[in-house]
């Protein structure tokens, strides 16, 4: 039983990671296209909203990276395995009830032990969508002056410093 425990824990850790890295390499295969087709679509056509494109490509990273995902993979099982649990004995149903319980007092205390690293990373992630509004505002002027190499740089490491700073608490 101990064995197979930290097997489990060993796959749940590497599954973690592995989304977790893919949700980056999504925002970095995605993010400076999309920020610079953004800025190139508002300087030829002025007063467009075209911002939605860098929060969705947001949203998909932290969906990949995020507790939410895990969900999908284990609530569909969970009932049927604690039932299956019960059918063997029921003492170890209780058990895995508790190891439940377990879990999700576990899961407080990570995101308590995570919350200072998230509101940095959520600093950082306002100074990115700052900068990306004081861009798209004069974006034609930006364009026209050849400056969108430099914000696009610019924005790019706020954007990679928000991504190690969520990385880094998914690693808590």
């Amino acid at each position: 039983a101990a064995a197979a425990t930290i097997v489990g824990v060993a796959l749940d850790i590497v599954r973690n990671r592995l989304l977790v890295r893919l949700g980056i390499q999504i925002d970095l295969d995605l993010s400076q296209k999309v920020f610079q087709s953004m800025m190139r679509q508002i300087s030829r056509l002025p007063g467009s909203q075209a911002s939605a494109g860098l929060r969705d490509v947001s949203a998909l990273r932290q969906y990949c990276s995020g507790s939410a995902i895990f969900s999908y993979f284990d609530l569909p099982m969970t009932p049927i395995c604690i039932l299956l649990i019960f059918v063997l004995h029921p003492y170890l149903g209780i058990v895995s009830i508790a190891g439940g319980v377990l879990s999700l007092l576990l899961g407080i205390v990570a995101e308590k032990m995570t919350r200072r690293v998230l509101d940095t990373a959520t600093e950082y992630n306002m100074r990115a969508s700052h900068l990306v509004s004081q861009a798209t505002r004069y974006a034609e002027a930006v364009t026209s002056m050849g400056m969108l190499p430099g914000i696009t740089s610019k924005w790019n490491a706020l954007n990679i410093l928000v991504m190690n700073l969520q990385t880094m608490a998914s690693h808590k």
